[in-house]
C-alpha cells in the first residue's frame, strides 16, 4: 500500500497543530523536517493523532543505555534510533 501524500490543506492544518503548544513560549515551535516530524505527519494523515509536540527533540538513552532522540507530545512520546517508536499511555504502539 502506498503512503498517502498529504494535501496542501492537510500540511497547513498539521503545521498549525505542530506549532500550537510551543509557539508562544521562549523556546518557540519545535523544528520541522526531522525524522520525528515526518513520522508524526505521516501518522496524522493516516488518522493517528498524537497531539502537538510539547518539547523539542532531546538526546537521551533507552533502558539498555543506547542513545536515542526523544520528543514528547500531548498524547504520546516518540523515541528515535534510526526509526520512530511511538508510545502512549497504553504502551508501545
Amino acid at each position: 500500500m502506498a503512503i498517502q501524500q498529504p494535501t496542501a490543506n492537510q500540511i497547513k492544518s498539521a503545521n498549525d497543530c505542530w506549532d500550537s503548544a510551543l509557539k508562544n513560549t521562549a523556546a518557540g515551535p519545535a523544528p520541522k523536517g526531522t525524522g520525528i516530524y515526518q513520522s508524526w505527519l505521516t501518522a496524522l494523515v493516516q488518522g493517528r493523532f498524537y497531539g502537538p509536540p510539547i518539547t523539542w527533540e532531546y538526546d537521551s538513552v533507552d533502558w539498555s543505555g543506547n542513545h536515542i532522540v526523544v520528543q514528547e507530545f500531548a498524547r504520546a512520546r516518540c523515541e528515535w534510533s534510526g526509526s520512530p517508536t511511538w508510545y502512549t499511555i497504553n504502551g508501545r504502539l
